[in-house]
């Protein structure tokens, strides 16, 4: 699967995270990115 980097420069507060089967799905709801998948490994 791919990795992709997640950007840190954003308000902790405006983001949603949570856990499905040991991904984290993280949502950066600027208008920044879309929603991002990120494995944890």
């Amino acid at each position: 699967s791919k990795h992709v980097p997640v950007p840190f420069e954003f308000d902790l507060e405006d983001v949603e995270a949570r856990f499905a089967d040991k991904v984290l799905m993280v949502n950066i709801p600027k208008r920044t990115k879309p929603r991002r998948k990120v494995e944890i490994l």
